[in-house]
């Protein structure tokens, strides 16, 4: 099967690790408590 590429997903990589401030990011990190 061929899935074409996910537009907002392929941004979403590309750009992600760059931001100061990322509010878009779309799962969490884990926290300890």
């Amino acid at each position: 099967m061929k899935i074409e590429p996910f537009g907002v997903e392929q941004w979403m990589n590309r750009w992600e690790t760059l931001a100061v401030n990322n509010i878009a990011e779309t799962c969490v990190d884990s926290l300890v408590l």
